[in-house]
């Protein structure tokens, strides 16, 4: 499984940080935010919701889901569950 980084006009049209590949093939891919990002404050709801219709509009392009994920101010992931699901996936037979 390899985490491919995205950069530039590529992450602000998607709001993708890194595109999950098996091979040459899109498995996911996903969003990296703070745990502040899961706040209510307006200016929050707004980024949410602008994020949300990017990743759709990649999964529309691409056929494969966004996930986001949060993560401390040091990096490390806060919910595991997404990474083992995402490992998941990509064992499947395609």
């Amino acid at each position: 499984m390899e985490f491919r980084s995205t950069i530039g006009d590529f992450d602000h049209q998607y709001a993708v940080d890194n595109e999950v590949l098996k091979g040459d093939k899109a498995v996911c891919a996903i969003q990296i935010k703070p745990k502040s990002y899961l706040g209510k404050a307006p200016h929050l709801v707004k980024a949410q919701q602008a994020n949300a219709r990017k990743n759709s509009a990649y999964t529309q392009v691409f056929s494969v889901p966004v996930f986001t994920i949060i993560s401390k101010l040091s990096g490390e992931v806060l919910y595991h569950e997404l990474i083992e699901f995402i490992r998941q996936r990509q064992t499947r037979p395609t």
